[in-house]
């Protein structure tokens, strides 16, 4: 919940919507900005009123992409005013994080009151074919990821090039469908379903997406 609540922090944030970088000729701007914008928070930001409407923000359970996409496309129409009128702009950022970490808020609360299907999160016993020449393993949840077990023994799997792994993280990506990426990856990428081998995560690929089987 806190790794989601940074990401969608971070997507309302100008500089990073707009591919300012720290690795890119803007990385100076994206300082500056946030700089502000710490200088600035909270005490010289209007408190604002967030209504009923602001808090169903999530509410569509098949993907957040549609959201988080018009967000950032709301973003990229503001560079402008950040030159113009920075505070004013740089306030209503910031106004825009809060609504949307409430909204992802009342949506986790939500989501406990769902069965797992119903709202897409992984629990003890769930059941995946996800490794190559190996039968359906199980899921098991602990503190530092997700491990998986074939008769009860947790899995170690090499993916490739000698890398090893027996902790995953869970992404639920659309429709009920996952990909699952090694916790010591530190290139971030997913399993290749059946195949042990990493990639980059890409939507557009089927071979990263998997379901429970039921």
């Amino acid at each position: 919940l806190v790794r989601a609540i940074h990401m969608i922090s971070d997507i309302c944030c100008l500089p990073h919507a707009t591919k300012m970088t720290y690795y890119s000729l803007k990385k100076c701007i994206h300082q500056s900005y946030e700089d502000l914008a710490r200088s600035m928070y909270p005490d010289a930001v209007p408190e604002q009123n967030i209504t009923e409407s602001d808090l169903h923000l999530f509410d569509d359970r098949n993907c957040f992409g549609d959201v988080l996409n018009s967000i950032v496309e709301k973003e990229a129409s503001e560079i402008e005013s950040v030159k113009t009128e920075p505070v004013k702009s740089i306030i209503g950022r910031l106004h825009t994080a809060e609504r949307a970490v409430a909204a992802l808020f009342f949506r986790f609360i939500d989501d406990l009151k769902h069965s797992p299907d119903e709202a897409h999160y992984i629990t003890d016993g769930m059941k995946f074919s996800i490794f190559r020449n190996m039968p359906p393993v199980e899921a098991r949840i602990t503190s530092e990821g997700i491990e998986f077990l074939n008769n009860g023994s947790k899995i170690e799997c090499t993916l490739g090039f000698g890398f090893k792994d027996s902790v995953f993280r869970a992404a639920h990506r659309c429709n009920g469908k996952y990909t699952f990426s090694p916790v010591h990856d530190l290139k971030g990428r997913a399993l290749v379903i059946e195949k042990n081998k990493l990639r980059p995560f890409d939507p557009r690929k089927e071979s990263l997406y998997t379901e429970p089987i039921k």
